[in-house]
């Protein structure tokens, strides 16, 4: 969800409760219970377009294999636990990154300010304070490099997150965007030197 900084200060008891429907939502789309009908919302045609049958097992985590065999992945789709709705400021940072690397944008300080600045864990956290779910006490982390499930610093109660892996193996430091970007061009090269 994005919105201007004007409409966000005008209107900030709106955006709260549109927070807290969207996380609420993102409940309910967790439940397995609701896994029909949500199949049956994204296969119309505003959305996927797909007969929800073809929907249904990416819903429930199955996926078809390089061998054609369907298997079940434990954790594969997240809606709302392990804070999947928190807006991470590590996040803005990662995409911004991502811009750079493939020539949208050119890497510079001022840049990297403002995608920071984009992302308001600030806000997210005051919108969801009443409904007294743990959120995360940090508001960036190092991106990739959770095997496991970790326990982390919560505003209230308790709350783990991950695994967070890339399938590129490389972890992001939001604090080293620079650095990362120079690694990702440099694989690049290689990638494409390399290439027939």
């Amino acid at each position: 969800m994005a919105a201007r900084t004007g409409w966000v200060d005008d209107n900030r008891d709106a955006l709260h409760g549109l927070l807290r429907a969207l996380y609420r939502s993102c409940c309910w789309c967790d439940q397995p219970e609701n896994l029909s009908e949500l199949a049956e919302l994204l296969a119309r045609d505003t959305y996927l377009a797909l007969p929800s049958e073809a929907i249904v097992p990416g819903l429930q985590g199955t996926l078809v294999g390089g061998d054609g065999k369907p298997k079940a992945i434990t954790g594969f789709l997240n809606f709302s636990a392990r804070a999947a709705t928190f807006p991470w400021v590590s996040h803005a940072l990662w995409l911004y990154a991502q811009m750079v690397r493939w020539g949208e944008i050119e890497f510079d300080p001022k840049f990297e300010s403002l995608a920071k600045a984009t992302y308001r864990p600030d806000i997210y956290r005051e919108a969801l304070r009443p409904l007294d779910i743990p959120l995360p006490s940090a508001n960036a982390k190092v991106e990739g490099s959770l095997p496991v499930e970790m326990p982390v610093g919560a505003t209230t109660g308790q709350l783990t997150l991950g695994p967070d892996g890339f399938f590129d193996g490389m972890i992001f430091d939001p604090d080293m965007v620079g650095s990362y970007i120079d690694q990702l061009v440099a694989d690049d090269r290689r990638n494409l030197d390399r290439a027939p």
